[in-house]
């Protein structure tokens, strides 16, 4: 099983990797969910760390892009895919379902950067319709809560995305997930990855240090 961790800062990144994590997810303003971070941010983390680094697009945290926003991610994917990125995450939404015209022109520009669809999928309204939605896409994988608020609370939807997308992409489970539910979400769903983010902090906050007892802890489920 493979461990992606939210990174913000360099220091957290190296941090990350020091302790075991198998993935970084870099982005910054994680109040509003995790936007793009600087061009010298991506630069000196993927320049300094060895483990993958994908980096978050986006420009707002409500998934809801104008053209104009349209515009500045491109070219903020021109310069991630020419850094030494491992790739994006990504997603947008047109009110309450998969904005695919958005989608498509991230997939039509990032190369060969690896794409993850983000969490945008679990603020749909029809998940029939999302799921049909996401089965077009050529991605790596796709982050979700089993299209609840919590992966604990969608666990048995995220079992059945997981069967449904076996062989087309990876269903990585994410949000909710703390020290005191991972050990037995883990056991019972059998994610192939896991997403964490404030939950490696010191007491789960996002301003605290990394918690080396927490990444320990984590790195015992693989």
């Amino acid at each position: 099983m493979l461990i992606e961790v939210i990174a913000s800062t360099l220091d957290e990144a190296l941090e990350l990797e020091r302790l075991g994590a198998d993935r970084i997810e870099l982005v910054t303003a994680v109040s509003e969910g995790g936007l793009t971070p600087s061009h010298a941010m991506i630069n000196q983390v993927c320049e300094q760390v060895r483990i993958p680094v994908n980096v978050m697009l986006k420009t707002r945290g409500d998934y809801q892009f104008s053209d104009n926003d349209m515009k500045i991610m491109l070219e903020d994917l021109s310069y991630i895919r020419a850094s030494k990125a491992n790739g994006i995450v990504f997603g947008a939404l047109k009110g309450d379902t998969l904005n695919l015209n958005y989608i498509q022109q991230v997939i039509a520009n990032k190369g060969h950067l690896q794409m993850t669809l983000n969490r945008s999928f679990d603020r749909t309204a029809d998940l029939e319709e999302a799921l049909l939605a996401v089965e077009t896409l050529p991605i790596d994988r796709m982050l979700t809560s089993g299209h609840e608020q919590s992966v604990i609370t969608g666990a048995s939807t995220y079992r059945m995305i997981q069967q449904r997308m076996a062989g087309k992409m990876i269903v990585m489970a994410g949000a909710g997930l703390n020290l005191k539910n991972v050990d037995a979400f883990v056991k019972e769903n059998h994610p192939a990855e896991i997403h964490f983010g404030s939950g490696t902090h010191i007491d789960g906050k996002w301003g605290n240090p990394i918690s080396e007892a927490a990444l320990k802890q984590l790195v015992k489920l693989k």
